[in-house]
């Protein structure tokens, strides 16, 4: 029996062995995947910085041709982009003309959100970026009413959809 117990010992201790150089094999190839696409990634970017080299020498060139002058003292710059749905203050126009076309009727959050997409011609196809933009309208909306231009007319914890509408103002 004890040696019976040991073959079924060794066997197990075989097979988990067995068991880990497979997991160990595929997180090798998941690594040499990984691997590759860095090293495609490293050479996108090195010929990006030999483009961006050569952009400079040439506005360095033009610089000291047309000016006289050198870029030793110009400190790098950089740009990042806005990811504005709209131009700045669009959303906000674009949402208080549709209250206004309402004629003070109330408007749900899912009614304004179709008018925008086709007002500004806004395709959200997946649920990640259409849940994105339903975030985007919101702030919108409680910005707006924080301000003074709209009155929400749910009560904001119930968890259902907000009505809207232009507050009233007495002049």
């Amino acid at each position: 029996m004890g040696i019976r117990m040991a073959h079924i010992g060794l066997r197990h201790a075989l097979a988990r062995v067995l068991g880990e150089k497979q997991a160990l094999e595929r997180k090798r190839a998941t690594a040499q995947v990984q691997l590759a696409t860095l090293q495609s990634a490293l050479a996108a970017i090195e010929a990006g910085i030999a483009r961006a080299d050569n952009d400079v020498m040439a506005l360095n060139a033009a610089l000291a041709q047309a000016f006289a002058d050198s870029a030793a003292d110009v400190s790098p710059r950089q740009t990042v982009p806005k990811k504005h749905v709209a131009p700045w203050g669009g959303m906000t126009r674009t949402i208080l003309a549709m209250f206004r076309a309402a004629n003070g009727g109330p408007l749900r959050k899912s009614e304004i959100m179709a008018q925008l997409q086709t007002a500004l011609d806004l395709s959200y196809e997946s649920a990640p970026a259409r849940r994105g933009f339903s975030i985007y309208v919101q702030r919108t909306l409680n910005n707006m009413a924080r301000y003074g231009y709209l009155e929400g007319l749910h009560d904001p914890k119930s968890g259902r959809e907000g009505q809207w509408r232009l507050k009233v103002t007495s002049e």
